[in-house]
């Protein structure tokens, strides 16, 4: 599956400081996130909700947004990792790649959400449309 119509930015240690953290970034996501239904695959985190993302994300679980973003919180950093948001019709809304610890990689077609973080987190590259690739094909 590609996410034909996703805008795409990257958010990356270099270029925005404070680099924020996956909680931080749900909140800047805000309704959407916690309206969201979330799958997870490729997880690696640290902190004391890591062993319970890793199991989401290895049993391929599907997670309320609420509850993601209190595991979220407790979390000291996500290294590694898909995080795919489904809105209340079960469409696509929004996907999340943790590469390295350095940079997240976030796609939607909500034109104000992608401009919201942009704003939120100067120093966001905006990248454009494009299809990347999903890894829960």
């Amino acid at each position: 599956m590609t996410h034909n119509g996703f805008e795409w930015v990257r958010i990356h240690h270099e270029r925005v400081d404070p680099f924020p953290d996956f909680s931080t970034l749900l909140d800047a996501v805000g309704d959407l996130a916690t309206r969201a239904s979330w799958r997870l695959r490729g997880v690696e985190c640290f902190g004391e909700g890591a062993s319970v993302l890793e199991g989401w994300s290895d049993d391929e679980s599907e997670v309320s947004g609420p509850t993601l973003a209190a595991t979220a919180s407790k979390l000291s950093q996500v290294v590694e990792g898909y995080f795919l948001a489904s809105d209340e019709q079960g469409r696509d809304a929004l996907t999340i790649h943790a590469i390295d610890g350095t940079a997240w990689l976030i796609g939607s077609d909500v034109e104000s959400l992608i401009e919201g973080l942009a704003n939120v987190f100067p120093g966001t590259e905006k990248l454009g449309p494009g299809n990347k690739m999903d890894p829960f094909d």
